[in-house]
């Protein structure tokens, strides 16, 4: 998936993937892409399901195509049961990508190892608050920190700490992210990212 920009943003575009009713008025934290070992969704549902015992006002999507364990499965479908998680194991197209992300409040990138992610650049461009864990190459694409809320990796503690405190000031937060979005640079793509790497190649 290529990261959208902000000129293919339609803002009448909305696909809906549960009821919309349901979740007025609460937090959704959002977990997308290939289902992959090393993207720490495990550390994400402990941490959700520390913070849903706290507050009522929060709601869970994971959506993604891949395998996950039986006993993480068994652990999101609990939480879909008190209706606080959907979950969308399918691929998803550019167009309900967007669509998630819009109805999100803040993407959660849990990652336990990365070089890059196409995350990072899908979200940006759209101005949604990011929680990621501080490992090589996120680190990086979130400016180291100005454009995101970083976590250690594999700590579903601080993972938690992190989504209440978001939860808890979340105005504040988004008007640090919209001014850091606003100062630090100019969002990348990944044409920008290509254009780069030619021009380094051709100057060698």
């Amino acid at each position: 998936m290529h990261p959208l920009l902000a000129s293919e943003v339609n803002e009448s575009a909305e696909i809906s993937f549960f009821d919309t009713r349901s979740v007025m008025n609460k937090f959704i934290f959002l977990f997308y892409g290939r289902l992959e070992p090393y993207k720490g969704l495990e550390f994400l549902i402990e941490a959700f399901k520390r913070l849903q015992f706290e507050r009522d006002d929060v709601y869970l999507v994971v959506a993604g195509k891949g395998k996950i364990s039986r006993r993480l499965r068994a652990e999101i479908r609990e939480l879909e049961d008190r209706k606080t998680a959907v979950f969308i194991n399918r691929y998803l197209s550019d167009k309900e990508v967007h669509s998630l992300i819009r109805l999100s409040d803040v993407v959660v990138i849990p990652y336990t190892e990365a070089t890059q992610s196409g995350i990072i650049p899908q979200v940006l461009p759209l101005r949604k608050p990011i929680i990621t864990t501080c490992v090589d190459g996120l680190v990086e694409q979130s400016f180291f920190g100005q454009l995101a809320m970083l976590v250690p990796p594999k700590n579903s503690f601080f993972l938690y700490l992190a989504m209440k405190r978001f939860c808890e000031n979340n105005e504040t937060i988004k008007a640090h992210f919209a001014r850091a979005l606003e100062k630090e640079y100019k969002l990348p793509t990944f044409d920008d990212l290509a254009e780069n790497i030619i021009n380094f190649v051709e100057s060698l």
